[in-house]
């Protein structure tokens, strides 16, 4: 576990089982790693942990192990949906479960499954947006909200992309890097009713990990080309208008 100040990482406690996992949080004195599974993946983890700032706490575990779920929302309020099992190859699972700071409830499942998208909802349980992943193997382009209770299809992505990062919320968010077959730098921001292009990365690579307060403020780190990548980019958008000239 390594912990950002805003200029420089350095290395925290571990967590209590290794894992390639998935997580979320407000702050980073308070996160939540959801499952997860080896790097085969031979194991799927349904373990899930929480961080107080100094170490990490086992706490009640997932109903359904899977690795490469989306998920969003604070310690107190997240959900965990969509991911991968354990076959060869690894099935895609609609999978979504709730949780209130205490324990993990089956709800509504997404529409379409899949894994490895990206993710927006920094207030809870109650709303969230799932964009992009892979279902079964190919990259889709598939966007859906929810609004505490099921999941409703909403205006896809421009590009089909899978192992995207995303943070956010659920009317204004931002989905960075992926895979459209090869590496990508793809940056695209959300309104809440379209995804608009936007300005690129400086390094195309997939299955980093990305925050973001909205589709205007993010920080992507980690992440994979040929090899592991360690670089972290900040992203500063402006907000957009539309501009009437005159030809007169």
């Amino acid at each position: 576990t390594e912990q950002y100040n805003g200029s420089a990482w350095s290395e925290v406690a571990d967590l209590n089982t290794a894992r390639r996992t998935n997580g979320t949080g407000a702050t980073y004195t308070a996160a939540i790693a959801i499952g997860g599974y080896n790097s085969s993946p031979d194991i799927t983890y349904n373990q899930t942990e929480t961080w107080n700032g100094s170490s990490w706490t086992e706490v009640n575990d997932l109903n359904s192990g899977r690795g490469d779920a989306q998920c969003n929302g604070t310690t107190t309020a997240a959900l965990d949906y969509g991911g991968d099992t354990v076959s060869s190859p690894p099935s895609k699972v609609a999978t979504c479960e709730s949780w209130n700071g205490t324990s993990w409830t089956e709800v509504n499942d997404l529409n379409t499954a899949r894994a490895s998208g990206s993710n927006a909802g920094n207030s809870g349980n109650t709303v969230g947006l799932c964009s992009g992943g892979r279902d079964p193997s190919a990259a889709v382009a598939s966007n859906e909200s929810w609004n505490g209770s099921a999941w409703t299809e909403v205006n896809d992505m421009n590009t089909a992309i899978r192992n995207n990062r995303g943070g956010g919320t659920y009317t204004s968010a931002i989905s960075a890097g992926g895979n459209t077959g090869t590496y990508a730098s793809d940056t695209e921001t959300w309104n809440g009713t379209i995804w608009a292009n936007d300005t690129s990365m400086s390094t195309a690579r997939q299955n980093g990990i990305m925050r973001a307060a909205s589709s205007t403020s993010g920080i992507y780190f980690g992440g994979a080309t040929a090899t592991m990548q360690s670089g972290t980019e900040e992203f500063t958008g402006g907000a957009k208008t539309t501009k009437t000239i005159s030809t007169d």
